[in-house]
């Protein structure tokens, strides 16, 4: 055999590998093909789902017919305690936040308009002073909160820093009937170096499970 036949062999050799790994690809785009159609239809299906008009998908809700609407009103904070009134509008809106997985939350400012609306007051309201239905409202239930102590911890190297304590309380009210439906006295110790908004944060979250679901939706 002379020196070109065997490379001639050689070469033959070499190619066969080629020869079937294009086999081999031919075959498996064959049938991922399919495969890659199922999947892209299954993509197109969900995400013409979720954007088809009227529908949005929230995974922390539950249906909202099903659901029992109420309002969170500010918390009551010390009024020593800097922008209290502020504080304590933002300590709701973090109470609202957990309660979003039981119940369908109306927006404060919202409800403080309707109230203004209909020439009500929310004491004469609380107070049981006035007589309006929870359907002309649209709403079941009332939450009150207070935080009635707050002493903030104080941060240290290791045996040097101290807990800090938070007292909270809250009630839920039915407005059809002016009646406490639920209450919470809360007493918590907080991390030497927790602001009040993190340590409630805590606690809110205790409470939401806590929480009756049971009201009767509007």
């Amino acid at each position: 055999m002379t020196p070109r036949e065997f490379r001639s062999g050689d070469d033959r050799r070499r190619s066969l590998p080629t020869s079937r790994t294009r086999r081999v690809r031919e075959r498996v785009g064959a049938l991922c093909a399919p495969i890659a159609g199922i999947v892209t239809g299954i993509a197109f299906l969900a995400v013409s789902g979720c954007s088809a008009p009227g529908h949005m998908a929230v995974a922390h809700r539950h249906s909202p017919g099903s659901e029992a609407r109420i309002v969170v009103l500010p918390v009551r904070v010390p009024a020593d305690l800097p922008n209290a009134d502020e504080e304590g509008r933002t300590l709701a809106k973090l109470y609202a936040t957990e309660l979003l997985h039981s119940y369908e939350v109306l927006d404060y400012d919202r409800f403080r308009v309707e109230l203004e609306t209909r020439n009500l007051s929310l004491d004469s309201l609380m107070a049981g002073e006035v007589r309006v239905s929870a359907d002309e409202l649209k709403l079941d239930g009332i939450l009150q909160s207070e935080v009635y102590r707050w002493s903030p911890g104080k941060p240290g190297f290791w045996f040097l820093a101290s807990a800090g304590q938070i007292g909270f309380q809250a009630h839920l009210v039915d407005v059809r009937t002016g009646s406490v439906i639920w209450s919470v006295n809360r007493v918590r110790e907080t991390r030497p170096d927790d602001t009040l908004s993190v340590g409630l944060a805590a606690v809110f979250q205790d409470l939401a499970a806590e929480m009756p679901r049971a009201l009767t939706p509007y």
